[in-house]
């Protein structure tokens, strides 16, 4: 005949393996899923990395294309200007000219 003493260690032993196994179940699982978070979270990280590294390349190549763009319209400018800042000047030295030539006749 089994006592009350021993159907309760009986009983606790149960649930003391039973806890001893869920937790060592849960910290195994704990691990497979900290593991599998580790990896996403490193591939995640290495595409963000590669993409990255495609912007700013294609924020290179751009800067340079605009710096391109501003010499050439820079250059474009001044050789469409030159002729209009020579007749200017040209026109200036003419009017400074007569206007000493007046000065000095009269």
């Amino acid at each position: 005949m089994v006592t009350t003493k021993d159907f309760v260690q009986t009983e606790t032993k149960k649930i003391n393996e039973t806890l001893s196994a869920t937790q060592t179940k849960l910290a195994a699982d704990i691990e497979k899923i900290s593991s599998t978070s580790v990896e996403q979270y490193t591939q995640v990280m290495l595409l963000l990395d590669k993409k990255f590294q495609g912007v700013n390349q294609k924020c290179y190549e751009l800067e340079k294309a605009m710096k391109i763009e501003k010499e050439e319209r820079v250059k474009q400018i001044e050789q469409n200007i030159s002729p209009l800042i020579q007749r200017i000047e040209s026109k200036l030295f003419e009017h400074i000219f007569f206007e000493n030539t007046e000065r000095v006749i009269f």
